[in-house]
């Protein structure tokens, strides 16, 4: 068994192996945590390199969602202190893809709050990544998170110059549904079969902390293995006040390490991108980048803060130099 680990992840590496879920829960399990932080860190080198590849969002419309998802302060099913922000115009959004390509972030998000964007939002949502594109062409790589959408709309969006689309599956499939009511999991997999139809490709990720089992946390890993999405952003509760998991407890960090390097076990391939809860961590995400993590989301997320700026700027020198 002292050996598991280790041939693991040369089968990984060298033989292009998929994981079970015994191993998986082997892994996750793995007494020796410095070790198995060490094989996910190697995983990751060998698939996606050393250097790290920040990415940041454009909040485009925030607040009174339709969807009841117990964790987020944008429902309009709980009294959380969200304020209401009207669809962005592409002129703003253009702005913060400026200053965001002079800081060396060449990746973006637009992001809108509700099941699915459309109408007059979604033309606007059509207008910013046009504008980002128009400027700057293939330098600066455009993702759109706009809800569940229909192939038509999907579509649209790539002919707008979107590279990829967003749309988390939050947790595994049995614990989704004590997360929210008002869609499925399943319209979650639809949604992601059409956006790879549409030949757009994947980011899809999901929440640790939201009071999930191990097991649960294995499922989720897993299920990235079969929906392969190029990116899998992880983020960790922050609770807000008003939601239902506003006395969620805090996720420890050798939870979230054994997870992280589980991900990096399971999708070898996929960019695993720090997300929200980050400032957890006294170095800013320094050593779950050497521990399987390749990306971060820098500077500011959607009803929480990011990232201090000058912190992600020296992170990414870390890893990329100057």
């Amino acid at each position: 068994m002292e050996n598991f680990l280790e041939s693991l992840k040369e089968k990984i590496i060298f033989n292009s192996h998929q994981i079970t879920q015994k191993e998986a829960l082997a892994v996750y399990g793995w007494k020796d945590l410095a070790q198995l932080k060490s094989s996910a860190g190697q995983i990751k080198k060998a698939f996606r390199g050393e250097k790290i590849e920040p990415c940041a969002l454009i909040n485009a419309r925030q607040g009174m969602c339709s969807e009841d998802c117990k964790y987020c302060a944008q429902s309009r099913f709980w009294p959380a202190s969200c304020q209401t922000k009207k669809m962005m115009e592409a002129g703003d959004a253009l702005k913060i893809a400026d200053k965001n390509f002079s800081a060396g972030v060449k990746r973006i998000c637009v992001i809108t709050s509700g099941r699915g964007l459309d109408g007059s939002d979604f033309e606007k949502a059509l207008d910013i990544i046009r504008a980002i594109k128009e400027k700057y062409g293939d330098e600066f790589f455009v993702c759109a998170s706009l809800g569940i959408l229909d192939e038509k709309r999907l579509q649209k969006i790539k002919r707008a110059g979107a590279n990829r689309v967003a749309n988390n599956l939050e947790t595994s499939e049995r614990y989704f549904s004590e997360i929210c009511s008002t869609h499925t999991y399943q319209e979650k997999l639809d949604y992601i079969k059409c956006a790879k139809a549409a030949g757009l490709e994947l980011c899809s990720g999901g929440i640790l902390g939201m009071g999930e089992s191990v097991q649960d946390r294995i499922d989720f890993a897993l299920a990235f293995a079969k929906i392969q999405p190029e990116s899998i952003p992880v983020n960790i509760l922050s609770p807000v006040k008003g939601t239902p998991l506003e006395k969620a407890p805090p996720l420890l960090q050798e939870d979230f390490f054994r997870t992280l390097a589980l991900l990096r076990f399971a999708n070898p391939k996929s960019q695993i991108r720090l997300a929200a809860g980050r400032k957890i961590f006294l170095d800013n995400g320094h050593e779950a980048l050497l521990s399987g993590a390749d990306s971060f989301v820098a500077g500011g997320l959607l009803t929480l803060k990011g990232g201090d700026e000058n912190s992600d700027l020296e992170l990414l020198r870390k890893f990329n130099g100057a």
